[in-house]
C-alpha cells in the first residue's frame, strides 16, 4: 500500500461510529475463521498518524511505527485483501478464498473492516496499545476499561478481543506530530456464545 492510500484510511472514531450491526458481522464470520485455523481474525481499519513517501507502518516487538526503505511481513489487510500495516517476523498470508468470502460477508463495511493475522498471540492476555507521537506502543497489562473494540477473532475456549480506548477527552491527530492525548488499544479475550459456536473477540 502507498503512503498517500494509507493517509486516507479512517480514524479510530469515525471507524468505530460507522460499525453497526456487529452481531451480525461476527456470527458469519466466526464460523469462517474457523476454517482457517484461526490464524485470522477481524480488525477495525484505521489509522493514527500519516506516513510519508516511501513508509511503511512495521511493528518490531511491542512497537509498530513508521519506516522508510524497510520490506515488511504483511499482518493486516484492507477487505480487499491489500496490506496495510506490516510487521518484522513472519506471518501468514491469507488465501484468496478468505478473502473473498470475508468481502462478501462484510460488505458496505469493506472501507472500515479488515483481516489481521492473529498466529502470535497468546489467549488470556491483556494488551494496551497506546501512542506516542507516531509510534505505537503495546504493553500486556492486568486490566483497563473504557475501550473502543478494534479487533475480534473465533476460538473454542478463551475467545480473543482486541479493543481500543481513547483514555484522554482530547483527538490525536494524524499528522502525530501534535498528540495532545494518548489513544489506548486494549486487546483481551472474551467470550460470546454463538450457538455451536464460540466468538472470540475484543472489548
Amino acid at each position: 500500500m502507498s503512503a498517500a492510500l494509507y493517509n486516507t484510511l479512517p480514524t479510530l472514531a469515525d471507524a468505530d461510529e460507522k460499525f453497526l450491526q456487529r452481531e451480525a458481522i461476527f456470527s458469519q464470520l466466526a464460523p469462517l475463521f474457523a476454517q482457517y485455523n484461526n490464524l485470522f481474525g477481524l480488525c477495525l481499519v484505521h489509522a493514527h498518524c500519516e506516513l510519508k513517501d516511501d513508509e511503511i507502518m512495521i511493528s518490531t516487538g511491542d512497537v509498530s511505527e513508521p519506516t522508510q526503505g524497510v520490506t515488511g511481513h504483511p499482518e493486516r489487510w484492507l477487505a480487499s485483501g491489500v496490506p496495510y500495516e506490516f510487521s518484522s517476523t513472519p506471518t501468514a498470508i491469507p488465501p484468496p478464498d478468505l478473502v473473498a468470502a470475508f468481502h462478501a460477508v462484510v460488505g458496505t463495511y469493506a472501507d472500515i473492516l479488515g483481516l489481521f493475522y492473529a498466529g502470535n498471540l497468546t489467549p488470556g492476555q491483556i494488551m494496551l496499545e497506546h501512542t506516542e507521537g507516531r509510534k505505537n506502543i503495546t504493553e500486556i497489562v492486568d486490566n483497563a476499561g473504557g475501550n473502543i473494540q478494534t479487533a475480534w477473532m473465533p476460538g473454542t475456549k478463551n475467545p480473543l478481543m482486541m479493543a481500543c480506548v481513547i483514555v484522554c477527552d482530547s483527538l490525536t491527530t494524524r499528522s502525530g506530530g501534535y498528540h495532545k492525548n494518548t489513544k489506548s488499544h486494549l486487546k483481551q479475550y472474551v467470550t460470546l456464545q454463538i450457538s455451536p459456536l464460540v466468538l472470540h473477540f475484543l472489548i
